[in-house]
């Protein structure tokens, strides 16, 4: 059940949580975080989720969820890296295919809008778009649904649904294939290009849900290259594009578990990818996965939108940085393909720095927000539910 809560003259809409029994609804919340700040005169949108998330973070302490502490973190890096991942997109939406050069000149360091795209500031693109119709087919199945997922997919290209504007724009030559094709009838794993040119970033852009998927259900490494494998698929059908995919699999659950992002750095380099991927592919990613990765000057770093490239790209912005703006801005001045830089970079970010960390400038700004923190909701409730729900439909087929 939804309530209209109004706080210092702010109205929106956002569920109640309702976690193990208790039931506290927002209008509570805001009223014991109103007393809290008494001397404050108005409360930002930014401030507003951060006392719900405090106050999540109380009822899950309380809840018989709580078998471990620790387990109170879930929803607070669900949160963090798929609002660092929407800024970052939204961040670079205007200066898309704008050249470095250009950059140099004029760096982007705010939120602007009518760029490249004529779309208005806070617009996120297709990379955000695609991450929450995967989300909402993981909420309303239950699990992962390759052909639901790609409805969801088609129902985004056609009718302008997970927009941030209600207007479709911004959509890769590969996926639009891979769309027509299922449209026209073809099974959902089959739909992905398969050739060398095929590898483009759309689904490493897409890629965070089930990244956050195999964590909180504990995968086994074979379950989770299977299914990052799939996931891919959908429309990159490439292995290069699957190995992409699995590194940055393996850097953001590095994250998730609390790691700095040199242990992160480090996780990767001492994975044997070579079990599961031919030498080909991953010679793709040699220069990434060489301990002088980071030592790399800004002039040999490529912001195509090629996966090799925007992975090098990402990884190398927030091994380089020390806070989130500082990250996704300067992954967005690399150029080129900035909203898919500006996401993972941000997604990453945002597990490592903390929603805390993301300027209220930004935030502020997103357009549709009140869905996008909605359904973050819905997908931290799924999420935890199916971890700790043994006999889930989720469980019974991993």
């Amino acid at each position: 059940m939804s309530n209209y809560v109004r706080c210092f003259g702010t109205e929106f809409i956002i569920k109640s949580f309702i976690f193990g029994g208790y039931d506290m609804t927002n209008k509570k919340i805001i009223s014991k975080y109103k007393s809290e700040k008494s001397e404050e005169k108005n409360l930002s949108f930014k401030d507003l989720i951060y006392c719900l998330k405090n106050e999540k973070t109380n009822l899950l302490n309380q809840s018989q969820y709580n078998g471990n502490k620790s387990e109170t973190k879930d929803f607070n890096n669900i949160l963090n890296s798929i609002v660092g991942f929407t800024v970052g997109d939204a961040l670079g939406v205007p200066v898309e295919f704008k050249s470095r050069q250009k950059l140099e000149i004029n760096p982007l360091k705010e939120m602007i809008g009518y760029g490249f795209h004529k779309v208005p500031e806070g617009t996120w693109s297709d990379d955000s778009s695609m991450m929450l119709a995967t989300m909402d087919s993981i909420i309303e199945k239950k699990d992962i649904d390759y052909n639901d997922i790609m409805k969801k997919f088609c129902d985004w290209y056609a009718d302008s649904k997970y927009t941030a504007t209600g207007i479709t724009f911004d959509i890769g030559i590969s996926t639009s294939k891979a769309l027509q094709k299922f449209y026209n009838g073809l099974s959902a794993l089959e739909c992905g290009g398969n050739g060398e040119y095929d590898n483009g970033n759309g689904s490493l852009m897409r890629l965070l849900p089930i990244v956050l998927y195999s964590f909180y259900n504990n995968l086994n490494e074979e379950q989770e290259i299977e299914l990052i494998s799939n996931s891919s698929s959908l429309t990159h059908n490439h292995e290069i594009s699957k190995l992409g995919c699995k590194i940055y699999t393996d850097f953001v659950k590095s994250l998730l578990k609390g790691q700095t992002k040199a242990q992160a750095f480090n996780d990767i380099l001492s994975k044997d990818y070579s079990e599961h991927y031919s030498n080909g592919s991953i010679n793709y990613y040699k220069r990434l996965l060489n301990i002088k990765f980071p030592e790399l000057s800004s002039s040999e770093i490529n912001s195509s939108g090629f996966i090799v490239d925007t992975l090098e790209a990402s990884i190398w912005c927030l091994l380089t940085t020390s806070s989130y703006e500082n990250a996704v801005v300067k992954a967005i001045n690399l150029g080129n393909d900035t909203d898919t830089i500006g996401a993972i970079t941000g997604s990453m970010a945002g597990i490592l720095y903390g929603y805390e960390s993301i300027p209220e400038r930004w935030i502020s700004k997103l357009k549709n927000k009140e869905y996008l923190f909605s359904l973050i909701n819905k997908f931290d409730e799924t999420l935890i539910n199916l971890k700790y729900n043994e006999n889930s439909d989720a469980k019974k087929n991993l």
